[in-house]
């Protein structure tokens, strides 16, 4: 039976249709329902669905769409439990307004299950939610349970807590992260906050705000971790080669504490490790340093610019350099009462180049000591210089030179060049090139390459006087005296002595040679030498007794003034091819102003060989004695000769 109705079909009671029903003629006729239909089987719509008012709810039974479900801006889609009542969408599921999960009261963990394969498995992954409040919004915790969570584009977040491994491959930007596990960042990451327990990051690592660590910071072998600006010219760079490590910076590196002021900090920078000390292979600029504890070693140059306040010792096992490249000036004498100790001046004389030393006594008067460690560990003084300029030794001085403007006082004197001041009192020996001494000098020996020019000498020793200046006259020589000279031993002269006046001796003896040139107004000389032939080559030597001697074959004396007559007693003999000897008398008597006559004697032996030719050289004086040697005839000839010259 079928009903068929043009118009409204009103229905009062039940209406059971047992087989197919066909409401409408097509989708532009309208069913109404004003009352809650049941549907004990399937329903099967072809078309939407659409909800204008009420709730649209399930029982027992599955809702399967295989179209688009469109909630409107106003509306919700409410669920209850999932597991129970399922929500099977096999197509898009688009809300245009607020899409809301979990019970609108109590409390319970929501969750969205997906899957991506079939099988039993409950998910393949799962965003769910815990937590949270009743009052406050944004409380709860978002859990993402899967294998790994990948995210294509940029992830602003204001905060991550990650208990596991957090990998970053691409760029990413978080307001925060609390990491209690390993977080691995490949590509360029901007953290507005972070706090993990680990970081291993493959790439760049950015840090824009403040970072605090309660854990080490590392980076592997060959990288680096950069302080920079944002041009990237200005940078702080600690980098470790496998060999050592290095802080690398441009610009000045400043080391502070500046827990009182970012600007003028009070404190210092400290380094408190007893084993691994601060090692500076290059210049280290500061305005101070403090050392405490430990030696301060320094394998290059220390350049202080200011004041160096040492409150312990200072060992320095290399030299110690001193400069400055302009005029230090000593301190005003009005702060010289408060202080004590010592200080170092250099260039105090203006391009000179000096160094000062000044010693603060604390206002009263002091000078230098020096000591040193004798071999058994005691202490020795070595000499002092008190204030009033006197140099007191008690043991030698040996230096270059000496120059004292007041007394000099020691054990002995050694030096190479000249010794200089007022006095000279010592116990030892003055061993110098010259001694002057506008006072006297007193010590046991003096010797001497120079001069010794003082007040007076006196030695309980010897003066031994090294030099070799030769005397001409009273006022030449290695040693002059002003005054007289008393000698209370015995004299002893090796060289010639000239006595300008009168010789006056109590009694005269002599065991060995006397040798005078003039003697009761008498000249006279004596001329040794030989004359020989080798290799048709002749040869002459001799010497005279007033310490001339030559190599030629000749030699000249100046006759005396108001001398009147000469004579020479040549004495020869010879060897060789022929052996002669004689001896021939020369006379010579002045027989005008201008002129000379020569008288030869009888020779006594062989007068004819090796005679020598003798004159006076005429003229206005002064005269000359004139004596050319003769030449022996043969090689290997010798002619041995003397004369003895005597001027009246």
């Amino acid at each position: 039976m079928s009903i068929t109705s043009s118009n409204n079909l009103a229905v009062n009671n039940s209406l059971t249709v047992n087989s197919n029903t066909i409401l409408g003629v097509d989708n532009t006729s309208t069913v109404i329902v004003n009352s809650k239909p049941t549907f004990n089987s399937d329903v099967t719509i072809s078309g939407n669905i659409n909800q204008t008012s009420g709730t649209f709810s399930t029982g027992s039974g599955n809702i399967n769409l295989n179209g688009n479900v469109i909630v409107n801006p106003s509306k919700s889609l409410s669920c209850g439990t999932i597991s129970t009542t399922s929500l099977n969408i096999n197509g898009l599921l688009s809300c245009v307004g607020s899409f809301e999960l979990g019970p609108t009261s109590g409390t319970t963990f929501t969750y969205i299950d997906m899957k991506t394969t079939g099988g039993s498995t409950d998910y393949d992954a799962r965003i769910g939610v815990t937590g949270g409040s009743s009052s406050t919004s944004g409380q709860g915790t978002f859990n993402i349970n899967s294998a790994s969570c990948v995210i294509n584009s940029p992830l602003s977040v204001n905060g991550i807590t990650n208990n596991n491994t957090l990998s970053q491959v691409g760029s990413a930007t978080f307001n925060g992260i609390t990491n209690n596990n390993t977080l691995s960042q490949v590509g360029a990451a901007a953290f507005n906050a972070l706090s993990s327990t680990s970081i291993n990051n493959s790439g760049t690592l950015t840090q824009v705000g403040l970072a605090n660590f309660s854990n080490d910071i590392r980076v592997n072998i060959g990288q680096s971790i950069y302080i920079i600006n944002s041009g990237l010219t200005n940078f702080l760079r600690m980098h470790h080669s496998n060999a050592a490590a290095y802080i690398d910076y441009t610009g000045g590196l400043n080391l502070r504490n500046s827990t009182t002021s970012s600007v003028s900090p009070t404190d210092t920078f400290s380094i408190n490790s007893s084993t691994n000390q601060g090692t500076f292979n290059y210049n280290l600029n500061t305005t101070g340093i403090t050392n405490n504890t430990n030696a301060l070693v320094n394998n290059g140059v220390l350049t202080q610019n200011s004041t160096a306040n040492i409150n312990s010792g200072l060992n320095v096992s290399g030299v110690p350099f001193f400069s400055s490249p302009q005029t230090s000036l000593f301190p005003t004498s009005t702060s010289y009462s408060s202080k004590s100790g010592f200080e170092i001046f250099w260039n105090i004389k203006t391009s000179q180049g000096d160094t000062a030393f000044l010693n603060h006594s604390a206002g009263g008067s002091g000078g230098f000591n020096w000591w040193t460690i004798g071999i058994l560990h005691n202490r020795i003084n070595l000499m002092y210089l008190d204030d009033a300029r006197n140099l007191s030794l008690l043991n030698n001085i040996s230096c270059d030179s000496v120059t004292a403007t007041s007394s000099l006082s020691c054990a002995s004197v050694s030096a190479t060049g000249n010794v200089s001041c007022a006095t000279v009192t010592t116990t030892g020996n003055v061993s110098c090139a010259s001694v002057s001494a506008t006072g006297n000098v007193s010590c046991s020996a003096i010797s001497t390459t120079g001069n010794v020019s003082c007040a007076t000498i006196s030695t309980t020793g010897n003066v031994n006087i090294a030099s070799t200046t030769s005397s001409t006259s009273q006022t030449s020589g290695a040693l002059t005296v002003a005054g007289g000279v008393g000698v209370v031993g015995t004299l002893n002269v090796l060289g010639n002595s000239n006595f300008t006046n009168n010789l006056s001796c109590g009694s005269f003896s002599t065991a060995g040679n006397f040798y005078t040139q003039s003697f009761n107004n008498m000249s006279n000389y004596t001329v040794r030498g030989y004359s020989y032939k080798s290799g048709g080559v002749v040869y002459h030597t001799w010497s005279a007794s007033n310490g001339t001697s030559g190599t030629n074959n000749n030699f000249s004396f100046v006759l005396p003034t108001n001398c009147i007559a000469m004579q020479s007693l040549y004495c020869y003999y010879t060897s060789g091819t022929n052996t002669y000897q004689g001896i021939t008398p020369y006379y010579y008597m002045q027989s005008t102003s201008t002129m000379w006559n020569q008288n030869i004697g009888s020779t006594i032996g062989n007068a004819s060989v090796a005679q020598p030719s003798t004159t006076t050289i005429n003229g206005t004086g002064p005269f000359y004695y004139y004596v050319v040697l003769n030449t022996p005839t043969n090689n290997t000839d010798y002619i041995y000769f003397t004369f003895n010259i005597w001027m009246y």
